[in-house]
């Protein structure tokens, strides 16, 4: 059953996520980021939890988080968001360029990468934290 939900949705961002950020559609693209959230079980907190975090799914990162918040947490709910998504809408931004891009190999200060794309990504990441931070409140 796992399987079968990572397929449909990854099939979903296929289709639907270049064209969000083409458009720029905000609310759509928070929606669709919120889809490809999920909770991380081995740390879930009481039912009555107070905060959220969204955490960046990296298997060797998320050990830390586990063995530090296994007999503490008692009030935030972590949630995973696996990195392509970020990935994606870099991508989609980027797409003129030339240039390897890997899990290893790209960053923000990236030297080969046009200075007017690192602000059009940057701009469209803050406007859609903003928009995400409103969405996500009314979903968890």
């Amino acid at each position: 059953m796992y399987k079968i939900r990572l397929e449909i949705l990854s099939l979903i961002n296929k289709v639907f996520l270049k064209f969000f950020v083409k458009y720029k559609f905000f609310n759509l693209l928070s929606y669709l980021f919120i889809l490809n959230l999920s909770k991380i079980k081995k740390i879930l907190p009481n039912k009555n939890f107070k905060h959220k975090a969204i955490v960046l799914y990296r298997t060797g990162g998320i050990d830390d988080l586990l063995q530090s918040q296994k007999k503490y947490n008692k009030d935030i709910l972590y949630l995973a968001c696996p990195r392509f998504f970020f990935k994606q809408i870099m991508m989609c931004i980027y797409k003129k360029e030339n240039f390897d891009f890997e899990d290893f190999k790209y960053s923000y200060e990236n030297n080969k990468l046009n200075v007017s794309n690192k602000k059009k990504y940057k701009d469209f990441l803050v406007t859609f934290l903003q928009v995400l931070k409103k969405n996500i409140i009314l979903i968890y």
